[in-house]
């Protein structure tokens, strides 16, 4: 009996003396295995090196809603959103009546949000396209098609998307509305004694699309709109008459292909112009830039890592550290994705749906969630009790691919989720930031295996 009581204290003092030998871990306790605890090792003197690059265009074709406006930022620069998109017909064989006569012609675009500064007067131009927009392409954020360089519509305003909106006695919610040009009113109304109102197909020979401008010549509005171009409110609204009836009313939709136009001007802005064309490739930069619309992304390299032979990765995360202060108006990304990417440096991915805003790279990201590995805008206590403002990320099983040759270690990138729609951007700690506390952190708890 008093032997085993022996064993037991030896045993209890054995595991407490190997708890104790174990370093502790930024990535908490909780929720590594207490198994693995047993026989893990940690480290976190990974070589990391950071810099910021041009990102690739993006599918706008398929957004969740489409944006419209644009900012000027002394980091961002100068940033511009525009719409392409078709106009098709409720119904074949559109009929006004006996002896129609048009009144007015609007578009109607149905509020989704407003990014940055609400009060900001905003100018739209509308055009009338002179190339077709082809349903069977896939547009991207810098495609550029050609249109009359006349506007047929324009108005200057401060977005309310609060207020309802009374139309002929019915209330709507709240939207833009934008007055076309009567002499276009009337030649889109004569189109209605010919072929033109049969199909869509036939319609768009006269009207081929419209594109709708964000008019930057008075100055930059430092606002986005976002719209949901699906809306039953949405589109090119016809008020006409005929001997039947007054105030009558037809809405043309935007169901057909739409697409997203993004500019971007980043040469008269210090310190990113600096970065992009002077990049530190040797020790990485000291600060490094995401930036949604296509924008600008955070390419990461971890070298040597193949260095780390026979281990089984228990735990594998990296977290980015936010500079300054979050600002209320032009807030940071939401979320950040962290993607592979390939030897031409273009981001990487297995599988993407823009419209319901998946976007799958990693192994570590789940079947039914591209953020299940992280990448969210959190809070935390740093490991040297700082409370910071980080980006982190769970890439276990990408790192134990690269160990075991299954993937190059060709780096990874940081993009905005969803960049495709918004514009948010946000500036990071680079691997050669002054402040080391901030620089980017890899903790690697691995346990050792036999070769």
């Amino acid at each position: 009996m008093k032997k085993n009581r022996t064993l037991c204290v030896v045993t209890v003092v054995l595991i407490v003396f190997m708890g104790a030998c174990r370093k502790p871990t930024l990535i908490g306790d909780e929720i590594i295995p207490g198994s693995d605890f047993l026989y893990s090792q940690r480290t976190d003197t990974f070589r990391i090196i950071t810099n910021t690059l041009y990102d690739d265009s993006v599918t706008t074709s398929f957004n969740l809603f489409y944006s419209l406006g644009s900012i000027e930022s002394d980091v961002f620069g100068k940033t511009s959103a525009h719409i392409y998109t078709q106009v098709s017909l409720p119904s074949n064989n559109l009929n006004f009546g006996t002896n129609p006569a048009v009144d007015s012609v609007v578009i109607t675009l149905d509020y989704a949000v407003i990014y940055g500064d609400t009060l900001a007067p905003h100018t739209v131009n509308v055009y009338k396209m002179v190339e077709d927009i082809d349903a069977t392409r896939t547009y991207f954020s810098n495609s550029k098609l050609h249109d009359l360089h006349v506007p047929v519509g324009s108005k200057n305003f401060v977005p309310n998307n609060h207020d309802s909106v009374v139309v002929y006695g019915n209330t709507f919610a709240p939207h833009l509305r934008i007055k076309l040009s009567d002499a276009f009113a009337i030649e889109l109304f004569d189109q209605s004694d010919t072929t033109k109102f049969i199909d869509n197909e036939n319609f768009r020979n006269f009207l081929k699309g419209i594109y709708l401008e964000t008019d930057t010549t008075a100055g930059f509005s430092n606002g986005i709109m976002q719209f949901n171009m699906a809306s039953i409110i949405s589109g090119m609204q016809i008020f006409y008459h005929n001997d039947d009836a007054d105030s009558l009313s037809t809405l043309l939709n935007f169901t057909g292909l739409k697409y997203n136009y993004f500019t971007h001007n980043y040469t008269e802005t210090a310190p990113t112009i600096n970065y992009l064309t002077n990049p530190d490739t040797i020790n990485g930069d000291e600060e490094i830039f995401v930036h949604g619309f296509a924008g600008l992304k955070s390419y990461i390299q971890i070298p040597f890592l193949t260095n780390l032979q026979d281990v089984g990765i228990n735990k594998a995360e990296i977290i980015f550290t936010v500079l300054g202060e979050i600002d209320t108006i032009f807030d940071p990304p939401t979320a950040i994705l962290l993607t592979r990417t390939d030897s031409t440096l273009e981001n990487k991915f297995n599988f993407i749906s823009y419209t319901a805003e998946q976007f799958f790279s990693l192994p570590d990201q789940g079947f039914d969630n591209s953020l299940s590995y992280g990448g969210s805008l959190d809070t935390l206590v740093n490991r040297f009790g700082q409370t910071v403002n980080v980006y982190k990320y769970d890439i276990s099983l990408y790192f134990q691919d690269i160990i075991a040759g299954r993937e190059d270690n060709n780096g990874m990138m940081l993009t905005v989720y969803a960049g495709n729609r918004l514009v948010n951007g946000v500036v990071l700690a680079g691997s050669s930031y002054a402040d080391t506390t901030k620089r980017p952190y890899l903790s690697v708890t691995y346990t050792l295996v036999d070769p």
